[in-house]
């Protein structure tokens, strides 16, 4: 029977000499094999080839399954390496992948179209890739920092998940959930973010205001009463998010404007005109300053 050392150093003779598919075959059966499977060599190697194979194959593929194949085998043999004799260069394939799959979820996010609508399998993509990214970078650094990421990333899904919901006429239930679900995400981490809270706000008053724009009044006036008190209840939900995004920057023109409307439609119309105000002064001293 053929030796351990020399099975593992045949096999990656096959990679030396350029010969990568059987190479990597080569890997695959060792890696099931009872007398090599719990060996770091072996998983190191097989994902370093599969690596490889992703680059030359499989590199436009934004759910590479080489990619991914890599990935696991590189952090099997992490757990096996206990003499950290491929750790670096373990750590440093991972982090090589890491960086393709954020490149990937940037160009998946990145509208390619005048609507500027992503669509829904590239979305759903963008967050796979994202989270094997993520678990990347926290397997290879436990403490490190990735808060900004995710918030970035959150903001963003969430803001197509919105767009989508409002470019539908407000139909599809399941893109309003999931753009609340991000930007929530972010008001969990960090309860202050001035763009989540206000995205949160814009969600419900942007909904009740295109139902108050296309009420049939003709329809019996129960039917109409019922109509507006569920925009009453939309503005009531969106006024705490508004408020504080308004207390986060009191001089942003959106969010007073926003103040605004949601007080006259739950027909407080001091506080309306109050922060109506506010929106003008801004609104004409930023003119003053563009005509000087």
């Amino acid at each position: 029977m053929m030796g351990q050392g020399n099975r593992v150093d045949l096999a990656l003779k096959l990679y030396q000499e350029g010969q990568v598919d059987k190479a990597k075959a080569a890997f695959d059966n060792l890696s099931t094999d009872n007398e090599y499977k719990g060996n770091a060599t072996v998983w190191f190697w097989k994902g370093y080839i599969e690596k490889e194979l992703y680059k030359q194959n499989e590199k436009d593929q934004y759910n590479s399954k080489l990619r991914l194949a890599s990935v696991k085998s590189l952090y099997t043999s992490l757990e096996l390496d206990v003499k950290n004799e491929h750790k670096t260069d373990a750590i440093n394939t991972l982090n090589y992948l890491s960086s393709t799959l954020y490149n990937d979820v940037v160009r998946l996010i990145t509208p390619s179209n005048s609507t500027g609508l992503i669509d829904d399998k590239s979305i759903e993509q963008s967050i796979e890739n994202f989270d094997i990214y993520l678990d990347i970078k926290k397997n290879i650094d436990p403490q490190g920092d990735y808060k900004s990421q995710i918030t970035q990333f959150n903001i963003v899904i969430g803001q197509n998940f919105m767009k989508k919901y409002e470019a539908g006429n407000y139909e599809n239930q399941d893109y309003m959930n999931q753009a609340i679900l991000r930007f929530q995400n972010v008001l969990d981490a960090d309860s202050n973010h001035v763009k989540a809270n206000y995205n949160m706000a814009l969600i419900y008053y942007n909904k009740s205001v295109y139902m108050i724009n296309n009420m049939d009044y003709d329809r019996p006036i129960e039917a109409l009463n019922e109509i507006i008190d569920e925009t009453n209840e939309l503005f009531k939900k969106a006024l705490p998010y508004m408020i504080r995004a308004y207390k986060l920057e009191p001089k942003r023109k959106e969010t007073l404007k926003g103040l605004a409307g949601i007080y006259w439609s739950l027909n407080d119309k001091e506080k309306s005109e109050l922060y109506f105000k506010q929106y003008q002064e801004i609104d004409s001293l930023e003119k003053q300053e563009e005509k000087d």
